[in-house]
């Protein structure tokens, strides 16, 4: 028989296949939107560090919040020394909405000042257009008086 899970005696458990939680909204209640700015901002206040576990062999290195830092922040989960794995992926994909419409409010106002500043160059470049014929006239015009002067 093919081994599709096993736990070891450290506590890591190893799939072979995906781990999935149930997120039907079927099986939810008190379902409230998220203020994106504020996620943003406990989120990059959040601590984040490496470590070891100490159940796990010397050197074998993880990466995230601790559990109270992210409990304390977002007041996400029922136990504070736990982080639920779809709670930090909610977290995160927040995080990357919020930055990903803010950068696009911000090429947007980029590319309405580059529009601004390019059709002030084109007025510019008109105006100098008119300068250089008034001046051209005016050239012609002293070359014709010294020319009737003479």
């Amino acid at each position: 028989l093919p081994i599709y899970m096993v736990l070891n005696e450290t506590g890591t458990l190893t799939l072979a296949g995906t781990l999935v939680q149930n997120s039907d909204v079927n099986a939810k209640r008190s379902i409230e939107p998220v203020a994106g700015e504020q996620v943003l901002a406990k989120l990059s206040e959040l601590p984040v560090s490496t470590w070891e576990y100490k159940a796990d062999s010397v050197g074998v290195r993880h990466l995230g919040p601790m559990a109270q830092d992210f409990h304390e922040a977002f007041g996400l989960g029922e136990d504070p020394t736990k982080i639920a794995p779809g709670d930090m992926a909610g977290v995160a994909l927040v995080g990357l909405q919020t930055l990903a419409r803010e950068q696009d409010r911000q090429l947007t106002e980029l590319r309405r000042e580059a529009s601004e500043k390019d059709q002030r160059i084109v007025e510019l470049l008109q105006s100098q257009t008119a300068l250089q014929s008034q001046i051209h006239a005016l050239a012609e015009r002293l070359q014709a008086l010294e020319a009737t002067a003479r």
